[in-house]
């Protein structure tokens, strides 16, 4: 919930975005508590095939685009019901409106391009502007 974050926060965060280097990027800590986001791996581990997956910007194995399974899916709800929570956090109008705000982008849709990628023992994503198509910001959750 980004209304937890406060506006002194948010007015820091914003700072931090803007004055970042190489590209403009920000931390934002304890966005989901701890426990859910355990759950949320658990689930990734347990119901998600991963593929792997090298160019020269990474090294990682990435699970199917979380835009494929749907809201209405009783198999997903069931076996992945974190997972579609924190989706649902993440393209949620509050949560586009917040980065929005800090970030100074602009208004950003609710389509979903969202996996779940894991950086084995080797693996690497070197820093790059990810400039794709229409994709205005990116995120990791860590």
């Amino acid at each position: 919930n980004t209304k937890n974050l406060g506006e002194c926060a948010v007015s820091r965060l914003r700072e931090e975005v803007a004055k970042s280097v190489p590209y403009p990027h920000g931390l934002i800590r304890e966005l989901c508590n701890d426990s859910f986001l355990r759950a949320v791996r658990q689930e990734a581990i347990d119901h998600l095939p991963a593929t792997f997956k090298e160019t020269d910007l990474f090294k990682m194995y990435q699970t199917v685009d979380m835009a494929n399974f749907q809201d209405d899916d009783a198999n997903a709800q069931e076996t992945i019901p974190h997972l579609l929570a924190l989706r649902q956090a993440l393209y949620s109008r509050e949560f586009r409106e917040f980065v929005q705000e800090v970030t100074g982008c602009c208004e950003l849709s609710d389509k979903t391009d969202c996996a779940v990628n894991v950086h084995a023992r080797g693996g690497h994503l070197l820093c790059h502007d990810d400039v794709i198509g229409n994709r205005a910001v990116s995120y990791i959750i860590y």
